[in-house]
């Protein structure tokens, strides 16, 4: 038989102190240090950061090579390179932690059935 979290609840009100909790629910109690990021790495090293709570969405444009539009508050990130739209839909579900931006001269070697960055660059938008 399970306990009754009620005389619990019960007895904790008998000892004077209501206020210690009888249970944790993760799903409400949401650890926000913990938020979804997103990373870009260039080749060289640089990396920028991005909050998935800034994301406002991605704009898809089938150019050759694609051209991926990732619009933050205050920043927008356009990628470039091939396969891009299976990274679109992707970011549709909040997947991507870290994407690797590669030289043009490997996307040869690299795997056709995934997206290959060639090029990302942010701007800064201006109030």
């Amino acid at each position: 038989m399970h306990p009754n979290p009620f005389d619990h609840r019960l007895r904790l009100l008998k000892d004077g102190n209501p206020t210690t909790p009888t249970f944790q629910n993760s799903f409400y109690e949401n650890d926000h240090r913990h938020s979804k990021k997103l990373a870009i790495v260039w080749e060289d090293g640089r990396m920028e950061g991005f909050s998935y709570g800034d994301f406002k969405g991605p704009k898809f444009v089938p150019d050759d090579p694609n051209i991926l539009i990732l619009k933050y508050w205050g920043e927008t990130v356009t990628l470039k390179g091939y396969n891009l739209d299976r990274l679109a839909f992707a970011f549709l579900k909040d997947e991507p932690e870290i994407l690797l931006v590669t030289n043009t001269r490997y996307t040869a070697l690299s795997n056709t059935n995934n997206f290959i960055i060639t090029e990302a660059i942010i701007e800064n938008e201006k109030r």
